[in-house]
């Protein structure tokens, strides 16, 4: 420290109270100085009572519109994919599929907006979604997997086919 330059110590000290008691002493002379602050309110104690029982009113509202929204958020994401899904196997999915998964979107996308919609329906949404999605998986792996045992019969009677012929044998589900 240069010479004539005030060296100053200061402490803080919180109580068990909530109290901030602060103290400066300069220490060439020794002088103190103490102040004491306190957390003050301007509520009354009827006041702090009637926020608190506000609050625990509105806790159950505010739960439920959380719920909600985590449900529309869920429905968001699932549609999000869906219509993902479709955009990139556009090639391969056939029109009718793509149709059904366009209803279910559109149908989500409405109850998702609806403005007095519950999570209850949102939730039942989402079910309905899985479980159609889940049967038109199904059914494609069905198609797909009729189509490779006709060829799989097909090459064991054959030993041998050409491309021609494995391409007739995959259309005639199709077609």
């Amino acid at each position: 420290m240069r010479r004539g330059q005030p060296q100053i110590e200061v402490t803080f000290d919180i109580d068990a109270n909530g109290i901030l008691n602060v103290t400066a002493e300069e220490k060439s002379t020794g002088k103190k100085q103490e102040v004491k602050i306190q957390g003050s309110t301007n509520l009354s104690d009827e006041e702090i009572t009637k926020a608190k029982a506000e609050a625990e009113k509105f806790a159950e509202e505010d739960k439920n519109r959380r719920e909600n929204v985590e449900s529309k958020n869920r429905m968001e994401a699932l549609l999000y994919q869906m219509e993902n899904l479709i955009a990139e196997k556009k090639d391969t999915i056939p029109d009718a599929d793509k149709e059904i998964v366009n209803k279910l979107v559109a149908d989500g996308k409405a109850l998702k907006d609806k403005e007095d919609v519950t999570k209850e329906e949102i939730d039942e949404e989402i079910k309905t979604i899985l479980e159609n999605s889940e049967k038109e998986a199904l059914r494609i792996l069905q198609e797909n997997r009729d189509k490779l045992e006709k060829l799989a019969n097909t090459l064991l009677e054959k030993e041998t086919l050409t491309g021609n012929e494995i391409d007739e044998i995959l259309k005639e589900k199709n077609g």
